[in-house]
């Protein structure tokens, strides 16, 4: 199961079995525009779904959810992905 929950409450979401749907949330308002993760039955990685498309973030429940106040913080989530893939990138190439 990707989506943990520790003792003290802290949540890690890990991705790579296609099993994490990833859903945006834009409502129009900066209060609450953002991504929701939700476990599902896996599937391929970056299959799009119309599964939750229109609804609400409550309406989907999802486990975790990212809420951007502004675009710059956005941006810096973007730099550190960028980051951690380049690390996976350096790791994968370093183990052939």
């Amino acid at each position: 199961m990707p989506i943990l929950t520790n003792s003290e409450g802290m949540k890690t979401v890990e991705f790579g079995a296609g099993d994490i749907l990833l859903h945006h949330v834009c409502t129009g308002t900066n209060s609450s525009n953002g991504l929701s993760f939700k476990q599902h039955e896996p599937r391929v990685i970056g299959e799009r779904t119309e599964e939750y498309a229109g609804l609400e973030m409550e309406e989907h429940n999802p486990e975790v959810h990212f809420t951007f106040k502004s675009i710059d913080s956005v941006d810096v989530l973007i730099e550190m992905l960028h980051e951690v893939r380049d690390c996976m990138v350096a790791e994968e190439v370093n183990s052939q």
